[in-house]
């Protein structure tokens, strides 16, 4: 990476730095005062990085008005992959809502594109990998954890259901990670 090319997301809570290829650079959990669990922009070893075989170009924007961002790889042969990364806030029983919570889609626009996502949080400033564990967490204190649903998107040729599947549940495949 060269200069300071850095997208933000943010809620109020945190906040995130993000470059062009879509790697997280910076981001501090659980408030902006707090250790920093992605810490590449320090030379730290704190990831959440992507990676596109044969990457020909990238580029970033914000949804108008908003802190949504959207980068889109594009490879040689002319697959396409859209990530949307944003930390979500909302009104609740009429006060803002803002979760130490950042929320990334990946979603393939074009082709069959070959990717490597890689997460591998740090606390103790860069002296610990947060270790993950498997399962769901009732209250447990956990520095960080990782909700995922991974919904297989494809925009050119959305997979249809067969008589009797359920079209959400035989689509997607869900995880819960605590570190």
């Amino acid at each position: 990476m060269s200069g300071l090319d850095l997208g933000i997301v943010g809620n109020g809570t945190i906040a995130a730095l993000l470059n062009s290829r879509g790697d997280y650079q910076w981001a501090c959990l659980p408030r902006f005062d707090g250790q920093p669990v992605f810490n590449q922009l320090l030379g730290g070893g704190g990831a959440f990085s992507v990676w596109m075989e044969d990457l020909a170009s990238r580029t970033q924007s914000y949804d108008h008005n908003s802190a949504i961002l959207r980068t889109r790889l594009e490879s040689r042969d002319g697959a396409v992959v859209e990530i949307v990364d944003f930390a979500p806030r909302f009104e609740n029983q009429g006060h803002m809502f803002r979760p130490a919570a950042l929320v990334r889609r990946f979603r393939v626009l074009a082709g069959t594109p070959r990717m490597r996502i890689t997460l591998t949080p740090e606390t103790d400033w860069g002296g610990r990998k947060l270790k993950p564990v498997r399962g769901v967490n009732h209250g447990n204190s956990a520095p960080l954890q990782r909700t995922s649903m991974y919904l297989v998107e494809n925009s050119r040729t959305p997979p249809k259901p067969s008589k009797g599947q359920n079209k959400d549940k035989d689509n997607c495949r869900s995880s819960h990670t605590r570190f």
